[in-house]
């Protein structure tokens, strides 16, 4: 059939698409390590960091109609899958701008120090390379403000 075949009187041949909604909650267990020493001591601004750990997403996915998504051999469409992550980044420690301000901060509320950071992110959630998991891992980049208590 080709679009010349459809009757005038018929404004729109398709039917209304369905909504589906995926949902994943992904965490992680990391250790951290953070090279401190030339800020600390040299007053040099820039910090490193890594991170490393596993990681686990919760996923669900629901059908039009708000419930559970259900496949052709009767299996819901939710579980998790394990994998890894890791985190490289730089900070930059603002204490430098006003060195009298970073220690009274420090007094008043507890706040040691604060920075500016960059991190890029890696995670495999697809348990461990198997081939019937699902994959949810995904790389990205994060930029904000920490705070050091």
């Amino acid at each position: 059939d080709s679009p010349d075949d459809v009757p005038e009187d018929v404004d729109d041949v398709r039917s209304d698409a369905d909504s589906v909604r995926f949902t994943s909650f992904p965490l992680a267990l990391q250790l951290v390590y953070r090279l401190e020493y030339f800020a600390d001591r040299f007053r040099v601004p820039l910090v490193p960091y890594a991170k490393a750990g596993l990681g686990y997403a919760f996923w669900y996915s629901k059908g039009g109609d708000g419930s559970i998504s259900v496949n052709s051999a009767d299996q819901k469409a939710r579980g998790g899958v394990w994998g890894f992550q890791i985190n490289a980044g730089g900070m930059l420690r603002l204490d430098f701008l006003e060195r009298g301000s970073a220690r009274t901060l420090d007094r008043a509320t507890g706040i040691n120090h604060t920075y500016i950071f960059g991190e890029y992110q890696f995670s495999q959630l697809d348990n461990f390379g198997r081939p019937s998991a699902i994959s949810l891992g995904d790389s990205t980049f994060f930029v904000g403000l920490a705070l050091e208590f």
